[in-house]
């Protein structure tokens, strides 16, 4: 068997065909989980959920968004804040953008606490799922560019959280079930 022939066999080809390569910054958003949801009802709705947040922060960006979370209990997500924020306490989201500014492509990775949001949720009323998809919202509004430490901005970043979340088809986790929401500021 002369060599052409053999190489044009689908017998004793051994290459397997190749998928086209799409450029990571065409390759549309993503925003996935990693980590156990432990002790969170409600969590097999979660990678749906990630879908259309991708979808909603491709929208407010722009352009293409590739986010990571990590589901984490207080104690590793305490040593996250310590190392990197040098704040040595548990605390319920850290967000570290990994692309420039005003890049095309927002790449960034969200540190979630799960034992916050169980602990959170029942303070407040309402699902630890929700609690917990509020920090992912939150997360990724800080990569979007959303600040909350002066009242205006704090304001702001809870009006496009409850946007956000109501766009997820998820409720405003801020007011008590049969409370009435506290008014903030403009």
């Amino acid at each position: 068997m002369s060599p052409r022939k053999a190489a044009a066999s689908p017998r004793r080809s051994t290459a397997r065909p190749r998928r086209a390569a799409v450029p990571r910054d065409r390759a549309g958003s993503a925003i996935r989980a990693q980590g156990a949801a432990t002790g969170v009802p409600g969590v097999s709705r979660l990678a749906r959920d990630l879908r259309r947040l991708a979808a909603e922060a491709e929208r407010l960006h722009g352009g293409p968004v590739r986010i990571d979370v990590q589901l984490l209990s207080d104690r590793e997500i305490r040593r996250i804040n310590r190392v990197h924020l040098g704040h040595d306490w548990a605390t319920d989201v850290v967000s570290f953008p990994l692309s420039a500014p005003g890049a095309p492509l927002l790449l960034g990775a969200l540190a979630v606490s799960r034992d916050t949001a169980r602990r959170e949720s029942t303070r407040r009323g309402h699902a630890p799922y929700h609690e917990l998809m509020l920090y992912v919202v939150h997360g990724t509004l800080h990569l979007l560019g959303h600040d909350d430490h002066a009242p205006r901005a704090k304001a702001r970043m809870r009006r496009a959280e409850r946007e956000v979340l109501a766009v997820l088809g998820l409720p405003s986790v801020y007011e008590r079930p049969g409370r009435r929401p506290r008014k903030e500021v403009p």
